[in-house]
């Protein structure tokens, strides 16, 4: 009887249309997994500079709260700073086929090393920050809006951003197969559009970021992405572009 009740938390937590298109690639959405549901996610993205990586834990607390925690570093530094994320669905609206989810979340972060706009794109900050997510889903699509502040600080004993900044994203979801959903063993297929901005009192950074994700059994999925600069006014050195390659797996109690 356990197995049977899991099995169902599966379908309806990524293989279905409830949120299957949720599982954004480089955005969090409003809403969160079952109560006691672990996941797993480890990462890298470069560009022709170099390689970056980041190994991510979620967990579930309730159905209204969700505590995350990162590692970050770069394959020549090695690591490069951590943190931890929070995150309350603290509104929600359901009806068949749709829903309206509303979250509020705070993080902290920690570097080991200076820190700079770059850096801050792959995960490697200083600091700390809060803001909304706002997340619609209809039939097979999602769509999602996050805005916050945040406060980046200079690591100690290092230079580094040291200003306020202010993230923001909108996201949409697609599920594309299967088209008629028989057992939660069928392979998924997603597709993500994203717009990822950074703003500081010196300039913008705005990313395009399409994805494709695909899902094995309803328990591990792997994402691919591409995030391509469209402006970008902040100083220093950076890429018009950064690859993402990402494996995240459940863990079900």
């Amino acid at each position: 009887m356990k197995n049977r009740a899991w099995t169902t938390v599966l379908i309806l937590a990524l293989g279905h249309t409830v949120w299957g298109q949720e599982l954004y690639v480089n955005a969090e959405a409003a809403s969160n997994s079952p109560r006691g549901v672990f996941r797993l996610r480890a990462g890298v993205m470069g560009d022709e500079a170099g390689w970056a990586w980041q190994t991510r834990f979620f967990y579930s607390l309730t159905p209204r709260w969700m505590v995350s925690g990162y590692v970050s570093g770069d394959f020549d530094a090695g690591p490069g700073g951590g943190g931890l994320y929070l995150k309350y669905r603290f509104f929600n609206r359901d009806g068949p086929h749709r829903h309206l989810r509303l979250a509020a979340f705070a993080e902290g972060d920690m570097a080991r090393r200076e820190t700079d706009f770059q850096a801050y794109l792959t995960g490697i900050r200083h600091g700390a920050g809060a803001g909304l997510i706002a997340t619609y889903l209809f039939d097979r699509t999602a769509i999602s809006g996050t805005a916050g502040g945040y406060r980046a600080v200079s690591p100690p004993g290092h230079g580094g951003l040291d200003g306020n900044l202010v993230p923001f994203s909108a996201s949409v979801g697609h599920l594309v197969l299967p088209r008629r959903y028989t057992s939660y063993r069928e392979t998924n297929l997603n597709l993500y559009f994203e717009l990822l901005g950074l703003g500081a009192a010196d300039g913008l950074r705005l990313e395009a970021a399409p994805a494709i994700q695909l899902i094995f059994n309803s328990s591990t999925k792997m994402d691919l992405a591409v995030r391509l600069r469209l402006a970008d006014s902040l100083p220093g050195e950076r890429t018009g572009w950064i690859v993402q390659v990402a494996l995240e797996h459940y863990f079900f109690p």
